[in-house]
């Protein structure tokens, strides 16, 4: 379960492409180098300054443990790991063009992983029954959402996409991540969404 959650995690989090379906850009998101760090490292003083974290969630408590993790794209993500009841990690992508954190809440229990934005609100969760891992629905009217269920119209229009779509959390942790940086403006929404706003 720790290996699928350092990949579900990474997609999630981080993908400037528009929707994907190939093997490459599922690729650009592995991990490659992970490193312990303080909260010292001037990429934390400037995730906290930034997002004004402190303020806004008196809450949370930060653990000692803090990573660095570099993607195969070359992009860094900040991992904390906190005390709160509803999650146990944070894991923060700095995007250094627009000078700017994406972060996310992670709820990372032996049976679920659920993925919330920095307002709390639930962006996907998966289940893990009997190593099956399932993509639980998500009610919402966000920007995000209505752009997740275009992109899953749009992949599951055909046997093999709809196979896909519902035996691995792949592909809708790509989707995930592409309708999530499209509704904070980061780069150009995916097709599929976009597709329905000319209607």
């Amino acid at each position: 379960m720790k290996k699928l959650l350092f990949g579900l995690i990474a997609i999630v989090l981080f993908a400037n492409l528009s929707f994907g379906q190939s093997k490459e850009v599922f690729n650009e998101f592995e991990i490659i180098k992970t490193e312990s760090i303080t909260f010292e490292n001037d990429l934390v003083k400037r995730f906290l300054k930034n997002s004004d974290f402190n303020f806004n969630n008196k809450d949370v408590n930060f653990t000692k443990n803090v990573e660095l993790l570099t993607l195969k794209n070359n992009f860094q993500t900040l991992k904390f790991k906190i005390e709160n009841i509803d999650f146990n990690s944070i894991y923060a992508i700095y995007n250094k063009e627009k000078n700017d954190f994406m972060w996310y809440f992670i709820n990372n229990t032996a049976d679920k992983i659920e993925v919330f934005s920095s307002n709390r609100e639930i962006l996907s969760s998966y289940s893990n029954i009997k190593n099956y891992v399932s993509v639980n629905n998500i009610e919402s009217r966000s920007v995000f959402s209505a752009c997740m269920d275009a992109v899953e119209r749009d992949y599951t229009d055909s046997l093999l996409g709809w196979v896909h779509w519902h035996t691995s959390p792949m592909p809708a942790l790509v989707a995930a991540a592409s309708c999530q940086g499209c509704a904070r403006g980061w780069w150009s929404c995916p097709p599929a969404y976009t597709a329905t706003l000319q209607r």
